[in-house]
């Protein structure tokens, strides 16, 4: 699978980001349903809980990673599917903010 069929099947999930500047490029990709994390971590599970499944797209440096671990951790508990296919594949690339996808996509297709 290569990016595009990642975001391809992604981008209709909801989908967690870290912020704002997240949300915009996702927004570009075409995602419908992006969720920002604000306020205590505990408050946002108990937010997006209820959803069957679920994207996490936070950034692949150490703070994401740490990030990514309290939520997959406690969302699975809560038996929630964390789709990881997208994150997984950007770990092949350059990319390590969610950010800067959209720049890295657009020298990729030039």
């Amino acid at each position: 699978m290569n990016l595009d069929d990642a975001i391809e099947r992604t981008r209709f999930l909801p989908t967690l980001v870290e912020g704002p500047n997240d949300k915009k490029a996702l927004e570009k990709l075409g995602f419908t349903t992006i969720i920002v994390m604000q306020g205590p971590l505990y408050a946002i599970v108990e937010q997006i809980q209820h959803h069957e499944e679920l994207a996490l797209l936070v950034d692949l440096d150490a703070y994401g990673k740490k990030l990514y671990r309290y939520f997959y951790t406690e969302l699975t508990k809560r038996g929630v599917k964390v789709n990881n296919e997208f994150r997984e594949l950007l770990f092949s690339t350059p990319v390590r903010q969610i950010e800067g996808l959209v720049t890295y996509l657009e020298k990729v297709e030039a």
